[in-house]
């Protein structure tokens, strides 16, 4: 879905940190039933847990 992996610094709350580059959306379009995965590659120090949101507008 996404063009790169999107990284999250140690001690920041989004993606949206200066000098993180953002990954551009390479699939525009999620089919009805589609399957969505999410991949950690490591935890962050006093890691509590993780929240996904997706915005968008069902067409």
């Amino acid at each position: 879905m996404l063009s790169a992996p999107l990284l999250i610094k140690p001690g920041a709350l989004s993606s949206r940190a200066e000098g993180t580059a953002q990954p551009v959306i390479a699939a525009p379009a999620i089919p009805d039933d589609a399957e969505i995965s999410v991949d950690v590659l490591a935890e962050g120090m006093g890691a509590r847990g993780l929240r996904v949101m997706l915005v968008g507008n069902y067409a």
